[in-house]
């Protein structure tokens, strides 16, 4: 597992997969824990415009009706 700390100190852990000159984190595994941070993190490197992101998240998450939709899972 790989330990992933992100600028606000979250630590987080998620299966690596070792390939010959790097290693990868499946992202969509971050999605669905619904961390908008780390994936910010991971894709950029930092937070650049993180309010932004996540205010553009929980409008989608309205617009599809996240919450009453995931639960059905």
């Amino acid at each position: 597992m790989l330990d992933t700390t992100n600028p606000s100190g979250v630590k987080v852990k998620y299966q690596k997969t070792k390939l010959s000159t790097h290693t990868t984190i499946d992202i969509n595994l971050v999605a669905d824990d619904d961390n908008t941070r780390q994936v910010t993190f991971l894709v950029n490197g930092g937070q650049y415009a993180i309010e932004e992101r996540i205010s553009y998240v929980n409008e989608l998450k309205r617009i599809f009706n996240y919450e009453s939709n995931h639960l059905k899972k």
